[in-house]
């Protein structure tokens, strides 16, 4: 199953996926912190999901919450990164940061 497909299902797959992920999230609720957002209801959603990817124990992983909760902006966001991620410079780059090589992810493994 593709990464973007396990993390469309709630699947985190090892370590390195969630380090991706918290970075992500990360970013995004830097964006809000720098809006202003901090005490908002998303940034602590935000919160709530980064702090509950960090507690995980035991991989691979379905996280409890709702895609709804992420899957516009974080799911949606990265589905274009991954599928060009190999003419994408920058993402290609963050990926290999985090460990991650996308034909480890791929279906039919």
């Amino acid at each position: 199953m593709s990464l973007f497909t396990q993390l469309k299902n709630n699947i985190i797959q090892d370590q390195k996926v969630a380090n991706f992920v918290m970075g992500e999230v990360s970013g995004y609720m830097d964006n809000l912190a720098d809006d202003g957002l901090v005490n908002s209801p998303n940034y602590e959603d935000w919160d709530c999901l980064f702090e509950d990817i960090k507690a995980i124990k035991v991989f691979p992983h379905t996280m409890p919450h709702p895609p709804s909760l992420y899957q516009d902006i974080l799911i949606e966001n990265l589905v274009g990164e991954f599928e060009s991620s190999r003419s994408n410079d920058y993402y290609s780059q963050t990926l290999k940061d985090y460990g991650i090589n996308l034909a480890d992810y791929e279906e039919g493994e």
